[in-house]
């Protein structure tokens, strides 16, 4: 609301003069192309920015904390540090061990928490690879906020003593190859990771990227889950409670 014409017009004409990037994909006649490129764009801007590296969040535990504001249903979220991040190798079991935590209506934490226990509305998992955290969040009564989080602990512990099935691990890395496989007709999602993997300083290829999944074992699987330990969580709720 409080955006005007002005301020608008001076943050287009900061963004056209920033350093920008040219994607080109599809059937296209490569040496017409460049000279095009050279001709309109090249003495422009040429994009020298340093990607920062990802750097894995702090493990330090930090209090949790509590939110009054005047809503219907209490949210909790878990925050955990993983260690590990984007260009690290391990990112590639973490995101096969989010999916088969958190990741769906056939994930331990839906299975177990929700339909199971029925301690919650919903619940899911997310793992962040540029800072290496994994976030759960969940909607549930504010009165079962403790045995959430003792459930949740305990299906994360289950996964670090590997009780879960192959089953499942292939479940989710067949979930993962059928959407890096989807990239390959969408023009606009194959560039977006293409610059994920760029600000990393991390080749790309999504044959290679295919076999990372399809090489994820159990073992590697329970390996970085050791490392996952809790940080913090925090308590949306109404007043009063």
């Amino acid at each position: 609301k409080k955006l005007d014409c002005k301020q608008l017009v001076a943050y287009y004409q900061k963004m056209i003069a920033s350093p920008f990037d040219i994607y080109i994909v599809g059937d296209i006649q490569y040496e017409p192309m460049i000279r095009l490129i050279k001709q309109f764009f090249v003495k422009k801007t040429v994009n020298k920015k340093n990607y920062i590296p990802a750097l894995p969040l702090s493990t330090s535990i930090v209090s949790p904390k509590i939110v009054h504001k005047n809503i219907l249903q209490t949210r909790l979220a878990i925050l955990y540090t993983t260690q590990k991040v984007f260009s690290d190798k391990e990112s590639y079991a973490l995101r096969i061990l989010n999916d088969i935590l958190g990741g769906g209506m056939q994930s331990k934490l839906f299975l177990e928490v929700r339909e199971k226990k029925g301690l919650c509305y919903s619940i899911s998992s997310t793992y962040n690879s540029s800072y290496g955290y994994l976030l759960i969040h969940t909607g549930i009564q504010a009165k079962n906020v403790k045995q959430v989080l003792q459930e949740v602990q305990k299906q994360l512990d289950a996964i670090k003593e590997g009780k879960f099935t192959q089953k499942e691990v292939q479940r989710s890395v067949d979930s993962f190859c059928r959407g890096i496989q989807s990239y390959k007709d969408d023009c606009f999602a194959y560039i977006d990771l293409h610059v994920r993997y760029a600000s990393f300083h991390q080749p790309f290829d999504l044959e290679d990227i295919l076999v990372q999944y399809q090489q994820v074992t159990k073992k590697q699987i329970m390996e970085v889950a050791q490392n996952i330990q809790y940080k913090t969580h925090a308590v949306l709720t109404k007043k009063g409670e």
